[in-house]
């Protein structure tokens, strides 16, 4: 809920949700559909480099380049999501021992 500090004016952002994370205040009253920036501090001349000629080397300028490269990071499960994923699901047993079936495969080679 967004609410204005009297005398100031300043938005100011309450939860009613425990733990919930708070926008700092000159960003409470900003619409949600507005792009959001992310900035990368301390960046070494080589690693800029590098992702400039990617970009260039794709026709892109380097801000489309990072944010198509984040959004095929942020695709893909962490080893932890997969971890999980995988203790979820059920052993499988399989009809014929695997052992069996590779030295099966190797001898009709």
């Amino acid at each position: 809920m967004v609410e204005f500090r009297a005398g100031t004016g300043s938005p100011s952002v309450r939860s009613d949700h425990p733990g919930s994370r708070l926008t700092c205040h000159p960003h409470a009253a900003c619409p949600p559909d507005i792009p959001k920036m992310i900035q990368l501090r301390h960046v070494p001349d080589d690693l800029h480099r590098l992702l400039k000629v990617r970009a260039a080397l794709q026709g892109l300028p380097l801000s489309e380049y990072l944010i198509r490269e984040a959004r095929r990071l942020a695709e893909r499960p962490t080893p932890e999501e997969l971890r999980r994923r995988l203790a979820e699901r059920t052993a499988v047993k399989p009809r014929i021992d695997p052992t069996q079936a590779v030295r099966a495969e190797r001898e009709r080679r």
